[in-house]
């Protein structure tokens, strides 16, 4: 506002309001679930690709899974685009990841363990969970790419193109059961923050719940049955309602696991089931003989019949690996910003959604021994961010 000069009754000069037109303020998007870049399409190729977790590349003295290669392509193209939402608050997750790395490497060197692949992974990680929470990665885009990649898997399956290491059980390009049970039963549900037409809402969960069948995993059935159950009922109880929840799906879990794991379809799992309680026996032994602050990065292996595996708890592994502090640091991130156990009852959908991802994320973590450092479960955190910080800003408007 500017004054101009003007003659009053008595000849005086004084001086009155001029308006001047206003500038209009240039703000940035944060409904980064619902609009798409100009990058959409690089993004939406590049999350297809990761579906390729059973795919090895020769690109360095040691093979990369293409998902990681895939994934360090994305973080450097990232590095040349603007951020969508440019206040949100990251600066403790910054904290945190830089603190776990440093302990993460001295551990390690204490131990006497190779640890700089394990630990440049972790980094990899922590960056790209950055650059999904700041709107950098076109996550619409990138959900869309990466679910039809997951459709295309299975024709690709039972045609024989895509590998079967598993006869009998949909893996195709993602190698192992268990990982394209957590593939078939998160992504889907994930998928649903970016739909808003209720049948494809119900189409992406008779999606997830037909292809997480077909691999056979019982763990990710579970999970994904607990998800749909939060779905349907979280979005209702207050966080001491949520806790009991989860305490009975973690019970109701067991009971059906310990009458029910070789029923039905899963009649002919003894063999297996066997193996597999030998490895967490022997996994058990050693996560009750590592010191507090772990064995090292890299060491959450066991050795059962002459052969190598890995642990097939994520939660032992993360303890063998880096101590307790290590487990913390990575459930504290996955339950204050994923779960946030102090919301109101009354919640929106996409944070339900989120919930329930990291339910699952959380519930396949008992039964696969790699679940929390891996490219899901950074997508599913980078949005966990993004989302507690539209609850925030109160930018729901595009989300409902």
């Amino acid at each position: 506002m500017t004054t101009s000069p003007s003659l009053d009754a008595g000849g005086g000069s004084v001086t009155q309001p001029q308006q001047v037109p206003s500038m209009k303020v240039r703000t940035h998007s944060t409904d980064i679930f619902s609009r798409r870049t100009r990058t959409w399409l690089i993004d939406a190729l590049l999350f297809a690709i990761f579906v390729s977790d059973g795919v090895a590349l020769p690109l360095f003295p040691a093979n990369i899974p293409a998902p990681e290669f895939t994934m360090i392509v994305l973080i450097f193209l990232c590095l040349f685009r603007a951020p969508r939402i440019r206040n949100i608050r990251l600066g403790g997750f910054a904290l945190g990841l830089t603190l776990l790395l440093f302990y993460l490497l001295v551990e390690s060197e204490v131990n006497e363990v190779s640890w700089s692949r394990r630990l440049i992974r972790i980094a990899l990680l922590g960056i790209f969970v950055w650059m999904i929470a700041t709107g950098r990665v076109d996550v619409r885009s990138g959900l869309i790419g990466l679910v039809i990649a997951l459709v295309v898997n299975i024709p690709l399956y039972y045609t024989g193109i895509a590998p079967d290491y598993y006869p009998g059980f949909l893996t195709g390009y993602l190698g192992d059961k268990n990982v394209a049970g957590l593939y078939y039963s998160l992504i889907p549900i994930l998928a649903l923050l970016i739909v808003r037409r209720r049948w494809l809402r119900f189409l992406l969960i008779l999606f997830a719940l037909g292809a997480t069948f077909l691999t056979g995993s019982r763990t990710s059935l579970g999970a994904l049955a607990c998800a749909l159950i939060w779905l349907a009922i979280a979005g209702k109880i207050g966080p001491m309602l949520r806790a009991a929840l989860v305490i009975g799906l973690v019970s109701l879990l067991n009971f059906v696991e310990e009458r029910f794991s070789q029923a039905w379809i899963f009649a002919d799992r003894t063999g297996t089931d066997a193996l597999r309680a030998r490895i967490d026996a022997a996994s058990l032994e050693l996560v009750n003989t590592a010191p507090w602050y772990g064995n090292g990065l890299g060491t959450a292996v066991v050795h059962v019949e002459d052969r190598t595996f890995f642990f097939h708890n994520s939660y032992w592994g993360l303890i063998t690996e880096g101590g307790w502090f290590f487990l913390l640091m990575i459930l504290f991130a996955f339950v204050w910003i994923g779960l946030n156990p102090l919301r109101n009852a009354r919640r929106p959908w996409y944070t339900l959604v989120v919930e329930s991802c990291v339910i699952i994320i959380m519930t396949c973590s008992t039964r696969l021994g790699e679940v929390f450092i891996t490219v899901p479960a950074a997508i599913v955190l980078g949005c966990a961010f993004a989302v507690r910080h539209l609850e925030k800003t109160k930018n729901i408007r595009a989300l409902r």
